[in-house]
């Protein structure tokens, strides 16, 4: 199911809503619940594939995109160097912190969180 959420996807980004009636086109009306999940459901775990992302904000409304499309070149970042990136604005906005304190913060394990 998460594939066709990335496929429902395909013509640009969608709020949850517009999401779900175009999984439902393909997937039937079982899979409703699953994209409309309030704390994410299957969007969630497509996002942790990879495969979509936060897309534009309409207003309140929040949409979600193919990351493919909406963050071009995104898998060719180099992980360490995305891990000190995010290590270095978490200082920055909630420094003085410790590895154990970022380790928390961003669910890494403290052993990755030392190296960044």
């Amino acid at each position: 199911m998460a594939a066709a959420v990335a496929e429902a996807l395909r013509d640009g980004p969608l709020n949850r809503h517009e999401l779900a009636d175009r999984v439902v086109a393909t997937q039937g009306e079982r899979a409703r619940p699953w994209v409309e999940h309030g704390w994410g459901g299957v969007v969630a775990y497509a996002a942790q594939l990879g495969l979509v992302c936060f897309g534009e904000s309409r207003g309140q409304e929040v949409t979600f995109a193919r990351t493919d499309a909406w963050i071009p070149g995104w898998h060719e970042v180099d992980v360490e160097e995305a891990e000190a990136t995010v290590a270095r604005r978490y200082l920055h906005g909630c420094g003085p912190a410790g590895p154990s304190d970022f380790a928390a913060w961003s669910g890494m394990a403290v052993r990755d969180a030392e190296r960044s």
